[in-house]
């Protein structure tokens, strides 16, 4: 068997239409599983102070999900948004020991500060790399999803 490769991923849950759950609103547990043999690999609290910054255009690190608000003015029209992050945005970085490539299941239940939302994804991951962001498989719970993984620093 060969030794694990350093893995890194960034989960970062975001609410269906809206920013990241941050400390605010008592952030995300995430809970990440070999989704074969339902071993854990890592896992924690999604925490942090922001929770995304809106740009009304398409930027590279943005989630993949945009975020429409309400017209500023009485007859205005609404904006379509994305969210961006930045280095205070909540999140969990989790450094897994994998030896393949891994089928992961990934969980994150919350916000915590109102355990009404959750939602199961999953995704496949190569040994030794960063991931780039993917969207989320949904499988269950309507409110609120991770908007994983994305490598730290894009």
């Amino acid at each position: 068997m060969t030794d694990a490769a350093a893995t890194s991923i960034l989960v970062r849950v975001q609410a269906k239409g809206g920013k990241f759950l941050a400390n605010d609103i008592g952030a995300a547990e995430v809970t990440i599983r070999d989704a074969q043999t339902g071993a854990w690999l890592g896992g924690g609290l999604a925490l942090g102070t922001s929770s995304g910054n809106l740009v009304p255009g398409y930027a590279p690190n943005a989630s993949l999900s945009t975020i429409v608000t309400p017209a500023s003015e009485p007859n205005g029209v609404p904006q379509v948004q994305w969210l961006v992050p930045v280095a205070s945005t909540s999140g969990l970085q989790v450094s897994l020991p994998i030896t393949r490539p891994t089928l992961l299941e990934i969980t994150a239940f919350g916000p915590l500060g109102g355990l009404q939302s959750a939602h199961r994804a999953t995704l496949m991951a190569r040994p030794g790399t960063e991931q780039a962001q993917r969207r989320s498989t949904r499988r269950s719970s309507p409110r609120s999803r991770p908007a994983f993984p994305t490598s730290r620093g894009r």
